[in-house]
């Protein structure tokens, strides 16, 4: 009976034993699932303190480097480019000849000026002869006024001339202004064919984006598919901005071309104007020099008058000679010559263009060193001063970092951006630096004390605004907006976001944002962060 009894008991407490076994290694097992699936909920992160601080600061700016010495050739006379050589690049030296304008027109007003002289010369002559109280001064008189009536119908001559030449060369520019009329038009057609396409193609990128949009809400896309589709679109826009500045300066230009043609018309009217009435008051000239002449026979009686007339035609003579000076020197600068020695970089003309007062046909400018201009706040003037050595990279240049020191500090500020503009010389002897490069420089300040610092790895950037992802008690990210101030190799401060004391994320395994739960693998202090990154962070 007793081995009846053990041989069910046994059985039973071994069956027992693997039911709580069974039940045991489940449990255990759903427990390492739950464990899983919350481990990869989370994503793993490196963090740092936000605390105090020193810091060398360095004062980091923008700028653009630019020629001490701009020279802009420009003709003081109208008239047609007859030689033009040389183009941008092309090195000049001070007192090279670069542009020959046809001097006709010069010419043309020198002989005026010069006939003029004759004439007021000729008129002093005559009236110190009919000044002489004998027959021969008569007689000198009468041969006086003869040779002005010469001079006069030589002035008539020299007139038509000058009107002839005249308007030749304002029917060429009336020819030059109707091909850019046409020349600008073609830009314009080109210019509105190009913004319909970027119009277009920022339609698409719209649509993308809202498209992009919907599937980030619903989870089917990572969010920085959608912030890249957001990029693209601004990109997109500031090349439509860029094709609708085009569409406006080519339909200026046209505009402007057109306002040339109506003006290079308009002169050429009045120069036929001008020119019939000139030759018109030369004519009358002429006729009163005849009479003039008739008089002077007819005249046996000297007046006492011609003591002051003679005084007044002297003057007269002064101002015809200061006239003819004027002109010859005006002649003289149908020659264009270069001022300094440089190199040419921009070419407004060619030949056979019309050059005009004001418009300058070359610039040159100094290469052998060059300013970098820059500006900085204006809260930062009293961290820089004239010596002051800075680094600069310049964009293009191998990445080989330039010194100079600051020569100029204008003592005013702009009120409106409140920046300071600075001045630094840097040698240029190889030319290999050229006006116009864009560059970064970087100032040494003093050493600051500061209240909030973070590593610098945990500054993320959507374009230019900075923000930081920051770890709250609950493990969960706070995307914050912050301001920044100094910063050295490591580490930068935080003026407004972020609070002494607060985790902010160095590194992160995935995309962060709000409400994202973490798990800190390897808190860093301040200063000790690993300085790799993910994701568009800057140093």
């Amino acid at each position: 009976m007793f081995k009846k009894v053990i041989f069910i008991i046994v059985p039973l407490a071994v069956l027992g034993g693997l039911i709580g076994w069974r039940i045991k290694s489940k449990s255990g097992v759903d427990q390492q699932l739950k464990t899983g699936m919350s481990a990869k909920r989370a994503t793993s992160v490196q963090i740092g303190i936000a605390g105090p601080a020193i810091i060398s600061g360095n004062i980091e700016a923008a700028g653009t480097l630019d020629s001490p010495f701009k020279v802009q050739l420009t003709s003081r006379v109208s008239g047609k480019i007859t030689r033009l050589t040389v183009r941008e690049g092309d090195t000049v030296t001070a007192g090279q000849t670069l542009v020959k304008v046809d001097p006709s027109t010069a010419q043309a007003s020198l002989s005026q000026a010069e006939a003029n002289l004759a004439q007021a010369r000729a008129r002093l002559a005559q009236a110190k002869i009919e000044a002489s109280p004998n027959k021969a001064g008569v007689k000198g008189q009468i041969d006086q006024q003869t040779a002005a009536l010469n001079n006069l119908n030589a002035e008539l001559t020299q007139t038509k001339r000058t009107v002839d030449s005249t308007l030749g060369t304002l029917a060429g520019a009336v020819s030059d202004a109707q091909s850019r009329v046409f020349a600008t038009q073609a830009t314009v057609t080109t210019s509105s064919a190009t913004l319909e396409k970027e119009k277009a193609t920022r339609k698409n990128l719209q649509t993308k984006v809202d498209r992009n949009k919907e599937l980030l809400d619903k989870g089917f896309i990572a969010e920085r598919d959608y912030e890249d589709s957001v990029t693209a679109l601004d990109l997109q826009d500031k090349q439509v901005q860029i094709s609708v500045a085009t569409l406006g300066s080519a339909n200026q230009a046209n505009q402007n071309a057109k306002t040339q043609l109506a003006q290079a018309k308009s002169q050429l009217e009045i120069a036929k104007a001008k020119g019939k009435a000139d030759i018109a008051a030369s004519q009358a000239k002429v006729n009163q020099g005849q009479s003039t002449v008739r008089v002077a026979q007819a005249n046996q009686a000297m007046n006492p008058a011609y003591l002051e007339n003679i005084k007044a035609l002297a003057a007269a003579v002064s101002v015809a000679e200061a006239q003819v000076s004027q002109a010859r020197t005006i002649l003289s600068e149908t020659d264009l010559k270069s001022s300094i020695n440089g190199v040419i970089t921009a070419r407004n003309a060619d030949e056979g263009a019309l050059s005009s007062p004001g418009q300058a046909v070359l610039v040159i400018q100094s290469l052998d060193w060059l300013f970098f201009v820059t500006s900085i706040p204006v809260e930062l003037g009293d961290k820089v001063r004239v010596g002051q050595i800075a680094k600069i990279a310049i964009e293009g240049n191998d990445g080989k970092d330039i010194q100079g020191a600051i020569t100029n500090i204008n003592p005013s500020a702009d009120p409106q951006s409140r920046q300071i503009t600075l001045k630094i010389r840097i040698e240029n002897t190889d030319h290999a630096l050229r006006p116009g490069l864009f560059g970064k420089i970087t100032f040494s300040t003093d050493a600051k004390k500061v209240l909030v610092s973070v590593p610098k790895e945990a500054v993320l950037y959507t374009g230019k605004i900075p923000s930081i992802a920051v770890v709250n008690k609950d493990n969960k990210i706070e995307m914050r907006l912050v301001k920044l101030g100094v910063s050295d190799e490591k580490v930068i401060e935080v003026t407004e976001g972020v609070a002494t004391g607060e985790k902010v994320v160095t590194l992160s395994y995935d995309p962060l944002k709000d409400g994202k739960e973490v798990k800190v693998t390897d808190p860093k202090d301040i200063g000790k962060s690993k300085s790799e990154g993910k994701g568009n962070r800057k140093p």
